[in-house]
């Protein structure tokens, strides 16, 4: 079938770029994450999900770039920041 003839993408993590990551020096020393926002408010209501998986995987909060400041007041409670 048309199906069968599909490549799969691999699983995040899996790729042979991130082979071996997990015994590097980056481990120890990751960067937190980095979400940069261009939008309006309804896509910043719809970040918070992103935003909290994201500090659940690298159990860091995330830093916020935003050309605003109002978002600092609408997520100033958030745990993943």
């Amino acid at each position: 079938t048309a199906e069968s003839g599909r490549r799969r993408m691999p699983a995040i993590g899996s790729a042979p770029m991130f082979a071996g990551w997990q015994n590097s020096a980056m481990t120890r020393t990751a960067p937190r994450p980095l979400v940069v926002r261009f939008g309006s408010v309804g896509d910043m209501v719809l970040l918070t999900g992103l935003l909290s998986a994201l500090h659940q995987r690298y159990q860091m909060p995330c830093d916020l770039l935003s050309g605003t400041g109002w978002p600092a007041d609408l997520l100033a409670e958030h745990p993943g920041l």
